[in-house]
């Protein structure tokens, strides 16, 4: 099968007004029409546009049969717009757009002398996306459901993606900023900022700084929140934008926190490229109380497995009194960006970073680096707002099942230990507060999944 794209040639109308006309071609491309096209005006736009000097308006050809038309549009000051559909239904998912896309990729570069070629997609479009991708498109931003993504022709890939979520962070927003664009790096680095809607000024400040460091920042402005929803669509909606990076690496911080050394992701990026037997790295970080900071971690392990994790996360060496206290904040991570970062599993986890480190953990070890780069602010973030005891314990029991069951019980031996100990959580509070049957309940639940929680509180005669 031989691809070739060729300049827009009149007589190709003849075949192209019976694609204008199916809707199944067209449903992605945004161009929908509510009356049927004519071979009159089909020809007339040919006749129009292939004389357009800014355009370079080309037929897709296999084997010498007319496929589709692939187009650079708006050609100006080394810029220029991407198009394409594959008109012919019969040719699709053959690697035609892909091969079609390269060739006029490779025009743009030898012939125009363009440096940036961008597009524009909805989101949904999946199949459509990991073309771009695979001929070197990267996101840049999304407005709605709208991705405009664009290929630098003469430069390199990202090494490091930031992922950052933001929501109602306005009164922090620039310390987090002011601490990406600080980095000194022989790299190159971007920042996806996921805008989830905020009611604050939130937006108006990523907008500013996009347009300040527009090499930086990729912003995704929503329409309508999606934190909010049960299915997932946040995790997927970052997971996509991040892929279409292309970046090795992964670097974490939200909105309300911010990076203090300009060097952080110099030092995780230079110990992941020497230690490839390690797919995480976190250093340690400041939590800024209302009055007062403390440092996060006191313990000095150079090395973490994916069995300290699970211990350090949720049994007695990470916790203050209820509060859970992570082995990592999330500010201070990096991560290889592994084929399944994100696996399934991880949609039934009403939190993120700690079943991520989890998951991270199944392909490497852990570096610790103990030297505070970050702060994590406490008490700010969506999740530290309207803290409920029982309902925080019940997710995070549904969150270890689902860890449980994706890691194939492998660890079950550390994992039902946490299950039983938020089970009986749950059945001190509810029987303190009168909730003695529902109580009940849940001290079968720990019990079944591990007796020695319970005997453990009678064997030190703890009061319920």
């Amino acid at each position: 099968m031989t691809v070739s794209i060729r300049p827009l040639k009149i007589e190709d109308a003849y075949t192209s007004v019976k694609w204008r006309n199916d809707s199944e071609v067209f449903r992605y491309t945004g161009n929908t029409y509510d009356h049927n096209i004519t071979i009159e005006s089909e020809l007339a736009w040919i006749k129009r546009v292939i004389n357009k000097e800014d355009d370079y308006r080309c037929a897709i050809e296999v084997d010498g049969i007319y496929v589709g038309n692939i187009y650079l549009t708006d050609i100006h000051d080394g810029e220029a717009e991407y198009h394409i559909f594959i008109g012919n239904k019969e040719y699709w998912g053959k690697g035609v757009a892909k091969e079609a896309s390269k060739q006029i990729l490779t025009y743009a570069k030898e012939k125009l002398s363009l440096h940036d070629v961008i597009l524009e997609v909805r989101r949904e479009n999946v199949r459509a996306i990991e073309l771009y991708k695979a001929v070197g498109f990267q996101f840049i931003k999304a407005e709605g459901d709208k991705w405009i993504m664009r290929v630098d022709i003469n430069q390199e890939k990202p090494l490091v993606a930031i992922h950052c979520l933001v929501y109602n962070h306005e009164p922090y927003l620039r310390d987090c900023f002011e601490g990406f664009v600080m980095q000194k790096t022989n790299f190159r680095f971007v920042a996806i900022v996921h805008e989830d809607c905020s009611t604050d000024n939130s937006a108006a400040i990523i907008r500013e700084y996009e347009a300040k460091y527009p090499d930086i920042f990729r912003p995704i402005y929503e329409t309508e929140n999606q934190y909010s929803k049960p299915d997932g669509s946040l995790g997927r909606i970052m997971n996509a934008a991040i892929d279409a990076t292309g970046a090795k690496y992964i670097a974490m911080c939200e909105g309300d926190d911010y990076w203090t050394d300009p060097y952080k992701l110099q030092k995780q990026v230079d110990f992941l490229e020497s230690h490839p037997d390690y797919s995480l790295c976190f250093t340690n970080s400041m939590v800024r109380f209302p009055d007062h900071e403390e440092i996060a971690i006191n313990h000095v392990w150079d090395t973490y497995t994916i069995e300290d994790i699970i211990n350090t996360n949720a049994l007695n060496t990470g916790e203050r009194g209820d509060k859970i206290v992570p082995c990592a904040h999330t500010s201070s991570v990096m991560y290889r960006r592994q084929e399944c970062w994100s696996p399934r599993w991880m949609k039934k986890c009403f939190i993120g970073d700690e079943p991520l480190f989890i998951a991270m953990a199944q392909y490497g070890k852990a570096k610790f680096i103990n030297e505070p780069m970050t702060v994590y602010r406490a008490g700010v973030g969506v999740s530290s707002k309207g803290y409920q005891e029982i309902k925080d314990w019940s997710n995070r029991v549904t969150m270890y099942h689902a860890i449980n069951e994706g890691l194939e019980f492998k660890y079950k031996n550390l994992i039902n230990p946490i299950i039983a100990k938020f089970e009986y959580k749950i059945f001190r509070r509810m029987w303190k507060t009168g909730q003695k049957l529902k109580a009940l309940r849940h001290l079968v639940l720990s019990v079944r999944a591990d007796y020695r929680i319970l005997l453990n509180r009678i064997m030190h005669n703890t009061r319920i």
